[in-house]
């Protein structure tokens, strides 16, 4: 586990749009399949995501993806016969804790009960905002992932701009008084049509176009 400051992610109404991140390689090393099939899961699914810098296991291409569940990291990975990836929590205090994930088995093909994703690193650390490049990055023991600063303010701006209409129409139409936290974290943990709809308007500002390079 990795703990780091940051509080970049806030737009100027204090709105957290990012509480999660996964980093997924974009190549499986052990087989031919490369990473269209993840990327278009990944869209279809309704989130945000941006090219990431660094390592995971023995790949150097990576997404970072924001705003997913472990446990959708997990069957996203197995689908796609990836060996691991690393999940990281955002709290409202700017810290930020980081579990890296891995099959017992990486060559072997997943299964939910013999060969699931388990934590397989645990370390503290605690850092300042950046780099001498302005990145925001975690470092494991067999993980390191880059993003700059300011993709991270762009990507959370676009959600929050999306919550914020969320909440208002859920306000006016239904009555129905929600935080954009609340609304974001139903997006995560949800289940159903519902909150696959509501993730899709969270993203519906979202050109990942605007955010590779």
């Amino acid at each position: 586990m990795t703990d780091t400051h940051i509080d970049t992610t806030k737009d100027n109404n204090s709105c957290n749009g990012i509480l999660t991140i996964v980093v997924l390689t974009s190549e499986n090393p052990d087989s031919q399949q490369t990473g269209c099939s993840l990327l278009s899961n990944i869209k279809d699914g309704g989130y945000a995501y941006i090219p990431a810098m660094g390592k995971l296991g023995n790949t150097e291409c990576q997404y970072a993806v924001f705003n997913m569940s472990a446990d959708t990291a997990k069957k996203l990975c197995g689908k796609y016969k990836r060996a691991s990836f690393v999940y990281s929590e955002l709290g409202n205090d700017g810290s930020i804790h980081s579990v890296y994930y891995e099959k017992p088995a990486p060559t072997l093909p997943f299964d939910k009960y013999s060969n699931n994703f388990v934590q397989k690193e645990v370390c503290d650390t605690r850092e300042e905002m950046s780099d001498a490049d302005d990145n925001f990055t975690i470092t494991g023991e067999k993980f390191n992932y880059s993003i700059p600063f300011t993709k991270l303010k762009a990507v959370n701006q676009t959600i929050c701009e999306s919550l914020r209409r969320m909440v208002s129409i859920e306000k006016e139409r239904r009555n129905r008084a929600i935080t954009e936290e609340d609304a974001l974290r139903f997006t995560i943990n949800g289940v159903g049509l519902t909150p696959y709809l509501w993730r899709k308007a969270t993203t519906k500002g979202f050109d990942d176009k605007n955010y590779e390079h």
